[in-house]
C-alpha cells in the first residue's frame, strides 16, 4: 500500500518532513504539480528545506495564478522538468514520516506523478493535520482549512498559497496540535 496513515494510538513523532504542493487543479490524473516544498524537522528543529517550481506544459488557470501568485513566466524561467523535480523530492523525503494538511491530496498527486514518469512509488507514511485538528478541536472552529486553523492558533494573519510558506505554517500547526 503506497499510502500509510499514522496509527492513532501511538504518540506523534518529533522528527518528520512537512510537505506541501501547489497544483493546476484538483484532479491528479488531469492536473499537475507546479510547486513542491518540504521542511525536515528533527526533534523540533528545522534541519533542511526543499522547494522547487516545476515547468508546466499548459498555461496556468487564472484562478491558480490569482491564488498562488505563480505565473507562467515564473515557471518557464525558474521551473525544472517534472521528472527531475519528482526524483529530487522523493530523494529528499527518503523514509521520513510526512506531515501535511489534507495530506491525502498531496500524496495522491505524488503517487499519480510517479505513475506518469514510471517511478515505483515508495510507501508514503503520513500524518494529516486535518485529522489531528478534528480530534483536538472538534466544533471549536468553523472549518478545518489551513487558513482557519492558523488563525485560530494565531500562527499567522493569512495563508499565502505558496508551497514553502504553507509548509512552514503546517509545521507550526503540527507543533500546536502536538501540544494537545
Amino acid at each position: 500500500m503506497p499510502y500509510l496513515p499514522w496509527p492513532e494510538e501511538t504518540p506523534l513523532p518529533d522528527s518528520y518532513t512537512v510537505l506541501d504542493t501547489e497544483t493546476t487543479g484538483l484532479n491528479p490524473e488531469e492536473n499537475q504539480m507546479i510547486e513542491i516544498a518540504c521542511i525536515r524537522i528533527q526533534e523540533g528543529v528545522v534541519t533542511d528545506e526543499f522547494q522547487r517550481l516545476i515547468c508546466c506544459q499548459v498555461p496556468l488557470p487564472n484562478v491558480i495564478r490569482e491564488l498562488t501568485g505563480i505565473t507562467d513566466e515564473m515557471l518557464a524561467e525558474k521551473g525544472i522538468p517534472f521528472s527531475q523535480a519528482l526524483r529530487e523530492l522523493l530523494a529528499f523525503l527518503g523514509d521520513d514520516w510526512i506531515v501535511g494538511h489534507n495530506a491525502e491530496f498531496d500524496i495522491t498527486f505524488l503517487l499519480a506523478a510517479c505513475k506518469k514518469v514510471g517511478i515505483e512509488a515508495p510507501t508514503m507514511k503520513t500524518i494529516d493535520t486535518i485529522q489531528l485538528s478534528r480530534k483536538a478541536l472538534g466544533r471549536k472552529v468553523a472549518n478545518f482549512r489551513l487558513e482557519t486553523l492558523v488563525g485560530y492558533y494565531q500562527i499567522a494573519d493569512k495563508q499565502s498559497h505558496r508551497a514553502l510558506s504553507d509548509a512552514r505554517l503546517i509545521a507550526q500547526l503540527y507543533d500546536k496540535l502536538n501540544e494537545k
